[in-house]
Order: structure tokens, then C-alpha cells, then sequence
């Protein structure tokens, strides 16, 4: 009787945990939310029956898209076994730009579905491969993977994307030109800013050319960069920033808006705009005139997609600068290895200034830049003659007296303008002295 009674037992504590786990998975799959009974015992598939998802389409080719509008798009599915079929929730995309969603996760036998999924293409171009992945209760198919592809096709780009020049000579000024297209129906460019004060940036005629491949004509703002001869050496970073405003279609006023917004309270709908999120307004902030006097002007604000809301209809193009301007100096090599040492061995190195021009120059000075070795001499000769103007800098010194790292930098002082200083760092090391082990002689011992 007691041997009946712990058997009942134990199988009554394995059905209850059984039921305990299936309600966690199913919680799992509707994200926490209650289901019918119906659902509980789809949970609980009697043994030789099983769901079999089944797809209509796994792939969706949306062909070219534009960029200024969210893309819609399904994938249909069946449950042709029989049983429950659990779909867990939610369905992860590979991209954030990319969603997908289900009305709910059980499906019985012979029931359908179809999960709508959207892309959105702001700020992408060119070919697009998303996919989205479905876990289920099928044990055939547990895993399952949809995929859309797409080629975007930008409302408006600039030709280049950005302005990228190497070893520019330093008092030369450059100058590019930056085409900005557009295929949208009605297009204007609004205004261009810069955020160097070397760089500057203008906005010359607005033309159409034809799109060779789309059978049409597109608009095309011409932008002139120009980087001043004043720019110092080393590396310019800036960025064009380029506001337009491109439109398809007729373009709503102020007045339209308004009225639909009327007639929306009238029928005591909401209308498209308030179904957005209300907008905040702008911020005024203060800024200073050519004229010297300070004015108010309406700054803008950040938004998700990019680090300006814009107003309707406008985009704003980012176009990167990076300019190497080099001087007449060389530095031959960038940086001076000295070299491994043991402590308080000499150190020897040396280095080379050039002039790339032929022109002769002077070294005023050497400022040694480190704690390891603050005490570094050097010595500088000149070459010059008519196949080159250089001068040969010679270093010496001693290592630090205890292992470690060597590092530092030199900084040159010469007569040239624009190139007054000259940084070039060095490094090295200092190894530990290996001890010598003491000897031994035979037959006595080395303690006392």
C-alpha cells in the first residue's frame, strides 16, 4: 500500500511539472498575456500528433523601391498538421529597419496566417537583403527563415559622397565640385553650411540630366568646396551639411492640412497628422549677425534618423572632408626607433628633415619630451647641395637605469612659416640584467 501510494505520488509531481512547464513555454510565446483553454490543451499535442508549418511564399523580391516611404510586405502560412502550432513572439529581423508581426501565436489545425512585416528605407541605397526569423513548435521545421530583397532607390544623392584628398601641398587651395541629384517629382535646394572655418561651400545652378536608366531627367544642384590656402598642416575634417527639399506628387500646404485636420475632428476620427506624434517646436536660439547684432533664429532639433529633424519634404545630405595637407618639411622616418637596451647603455639614433621644396631651412631648436629619457642630446648637420636640402639630426643619451618602457616625442623648432613645430615621436626599451649564477666549488657548499 505505501509502495502505491509514493508511486501515485510521484506520477501526480510529474504531471504537475509537465503542466508547469507547458504554461511557461506557451507565457513565453504570447509574451506573458492570458489564452483560452483551447490554447492550453493545443499546448498538450496527444502523442503521434505534431503542427507542420507550411509556407506560401519565403521569399519576397519588392524590386526598386523609394527611399522617402515605408514598404510593406507578407508572408503567408498554414498549419497543415495536426496539431497546435506555436509561434514564439516576437519575430526578430536582422535589421532594425526591418519589422514583422503576427495578430497571435496559436494556430490550429488547417488555420492560416500571415505575418505583415515593413522596411523602412530612409537613409539606405542600392540592393537591401533583410531576413526575418520564425521559431516554432514544428519539430521538422523548428526554425524558419524569410527574407526580402530590395534596391533602393534614393530620392536624393550627391556625387561625390565625399571629398577625400592625400598629400596636398599646404598654401594651395583645393577646390571640388559636388553634384546633388534628385528624381523626385518637384526638388529645391534650400541652403549649405560648413562646420570649418577652411572650408567653405556654394550653391551654383540647379540643371537636369537625363537618368539613362529610368528613361528620365533628374535634377542636379551644383555645389562648389573650396579649402582656403591658410589651412595648417596635418590632417582638415569637416562636412557639408546640404538641405533640400524633395517632394512626389502634389504637395500639401498649410491650408490642406488644417482642413483635414478639421474634417477629422468633424467625423471625430483622428486625422494622419495626429496620428503621428505631435512635433515640438523648435527651439529659438541666439546667434550674431554679419552685421554684428545678435538675432533669434529657430534652431533645429534631433530626430531618430538623422541628428536633425528636419521639416516636411526636407533632407539633409552629409558630405565628409578629409584633407592631408603636407608642408615643405619631411620628416624621414615618422617616428625614431631607438632601439632595445640594458640599463645605463648608450643610446645612439637619428633621424632626417627634408625639404621637399630644395628650399634651405634651419633647425632653431629640439625640446626632448619624456620622462624615461629627459635628458637626450642631439646634434644637427646640413646637406645641401643642388640634389637636396636636408638637415641630419643625431641623438645620444643614456638608457634609464631600470628595465622598462622608452617612449617620448621631439619637438623641432625651425624658421620655416607655417611649420614653426614639428612633432616626431621615438620609443624604445630598457631589458633586465641577467644575473650571473654564482659557481660552486666541488665538495663545499655555497651556505655559510
Amino acid at each position: 500500500m505505501i509502495a502505491h501510494r509514493k508511486f501515485a505520488f510521484l506520477i501526480g509531481s510529474i504531471l504537475a511539472f509537465s503542466a508547469a512547464t507547458t504554461w511557461a513555454a506557451l507565457q513565453d510565446t504570447t509574451g506573458g498575456k492570458d489564452v483560452t483553454s483551447n490554447a492550453v490543451t493545443a499546448a498538450q499535442p496527444d502523442q503521434g500528433k505534431a503542427p507542420k508549418i507550411v509556407f506560401e511564399n519565403t521569399k519576397v523580391e519588392l524590386g526598386k523601391i523609394p527611399d522617402d516611404k515605408p514598404a510593406t510586405f507578407q508572408f503567408k502560412f498554414k498549419n497543415e498538421g495536426n496539431a497546435p502550432l506555436m509561434i514564439k513572439m516576437p519575430i526578430r529581423c536582422s535589421c532594425g529597419c526591418t519589422a514583422a508581426k503576427l495578430d497571435k501565436s496559436v494556430y490550429q489545425p488547417g488555420e492560416s496566417g500571415t505575418i505583415e512585416a515593413k522596411f523602412n528605407p530612409a537613409g539606405r541605397s542600392g540592393k537591401q537583403h533583410k531576413v526575418c526569423t520564425i521559431h516554432c513548435n514544428d519539430p521538422d521545421n523548428p526554425t524558419v527563415s524569410v527574407t526580402m530583397n530590395a534596391e533602393v532607390m534614393s530620392m536624393v544623392w550627391s556625387d561625390p559622397k565625399s571629398i577625400i584628398a592625400t598629400n596636398h601641398p599646404r598654401g594651395q587651395g583645393l577646390s571640388r565640385q559636388v553634384l546633388v541629384q534628385s528624381r523626385a517629382d518637384h526638388y529645391e535646394p534650400v541652403s549649405v553650411e560648413v562646420n570649418n572655418p577652411h572650408i567653405k561651400a556654394e550653391i551654383l545652378e540647379t540643371i537636369t540630366i537625363p537618368l539613362t536608366d529610368e528613361h528620365r531627367d533628374a535634377y542636379a544642384t551644383k555645389i562648389q568646396v573650396t579649402v582656403d590656402d591658410s589651412a595648417p598642416v596635418g590632417f582638415l575634417n569637416g562636412e557639408v551639411r546640404i538641405l533640400v527639399k524633395a517632394w512626389n506628387g502634389e504637395k500639401k500646404t498649410d491650408e490642406d492640412k488644417d482642413k483635414a485636420d478639421n474634417d477629422a475632428d468633424d467625423n471625430g476620427k483622428k486625422s494622419d497628422t495626429d496620428a503621428e506624434k505631435p512635433r515640438k517646436p523648435k527651439p529659438v536660439v541666439k546667434t550674431i549677425g554679419p552685421d554684428g547684432k545678435e538675432k533669434k533664429v529657430q534652431a533645429k532639433v534631433k530626430r531618430k534618423e538623422q541628428t536633425e529633424e528636419l521639416g516636411d519634404d526636407e533632407i539633409l545630405l552629409r558630405i565628409p572632408v578629409v584633407v592631408q595637407i603636407v608642408g615643405d618639411l619631411k620628416l624621414q622616418p615618422q617616428q625614431v626607433r631607438l632601439g632595445v637596451f640594458k640599463p645605463m647603455d648608450p643610446i645612439e639614433a637619428s633621424f632626417e628633415v627634408i625639404s621637399t621644396s630644395g628650399k634651405p631651412f634651419k633647425i632653431e631648436g629640439i625640446d626632448v619630451q619624456s620622462t624615461q629619457v629627459p635628458d637626450m642630446q642631439y646634434e644637427v648637420k646640413y646637406v645641401d647641395n643642388d640634389k637636396v636640402h636636408k638637415a641630419v639630426v643625431k641623438l645620444f643619451g643614456l638608457a634609464p637605469d631600470s628595465p622598462g618602457v622608452i617612449r617620448g616625442r621631439l619637438e623641432i623648432h625651425t624658421n620655416v612659416k607655417g611649420e614653426e613645430s614639428k612633432l616626431i615621436p621615438f620609443y624604445g626599451s630598457v631589458r633586465p640584467t641577467q644575473q650571473q649564477p654564482r659557481s660552486v666549488t666541488p665538495g663545499k657548499s655555497s651556505s655559510k
